[in-house]
């Protein structure tokens, strides 16, 4: 038998409802419920803000649970929209993990966008040898999938290294130009006039 089931997280918030909620962990704390036959729950998706963090680069954490218990032995698969692709298997909690491909390089620095967004597709399979009936058919081995999306973003080194650079370029500059101006402002001398009375 063949259980499916996909997953879709949300938050229900917006910066202009107030933030009062805002820096609660138990709020931000993923969970699994138990009635659900696999489920994949990811670790660290939003900030304190609401706001989500998952950036290129980054070391996801997440779980397999089937029926609220931990899935050992569970095979991941991490699919980005970019074609990159990643296997895991959970471990005896059922837990795995894995580093985030960097993979966002535009032509040109021009064209760069701190906030463009990726997909990335969270697949796990898990089977138990479990007999039973469905609709008058026998089995003796349950398959059960489970799928996850989400979204990320290219890392924050990627941009704050150009500020970094634009700090470093400016702060040359600067001292290039006081160092001229002392320089300068050393070697000339004050026009003297001299008569001589012979």
């Amino acid at each position: 038998m063949v259980l499916r089931t996909a997953k879709w997280l949300t938050i229900h918030h917006n910066c202009g409802w107030g933030h009062d909620h805002k820096f609660n962990q138990k709020r931000l704390q993923p969970g699994s419920l138990d009635k659900v036959p696999l489920e994949i729950v990811v670790d660290d998706l939003w900030a304190m803000t609401f706001h989500s963090t998952v950036m290129s680069g980054d070391t996801i954490n997440l779980s397999v649970f089937s029926y609220g218990q931990p899935a050992a032995g569970a095979t991941v698969t991490i699919i980005s929209d970019k074609g990159w692709r990643k296997r895991l298997t959970t471990d005896k909690a059922g837990r795995a993990s894995f580093q985030m491909i960097r993979d966002y390089y535009p032509t040109s620095w021009s064209l760069f966008k701190r906030r463009k967004p990726g997909r990335l597709k969270f697949s796990a399979a898990h089977e138990t040898d479990s007999t039973g009936t469905f609709d008058g058919e026998p089995y003796n081995r349950v398959k059960m999938l489970s799928t996850f999306s989400w979204r990320y973003y290219p890392a924050a080194r990627e941009y704050s290294s150009l500020a970094y650079g634009l700090l470093v370029a400016v702060i040359t500059m600067a001292a290039s130009g006081v160092g001229i101006f002392f320089y300068r402002s050393n070697r000339s001398k004050n026009y003297r006039d001299i008569s001589f009375d012979e």
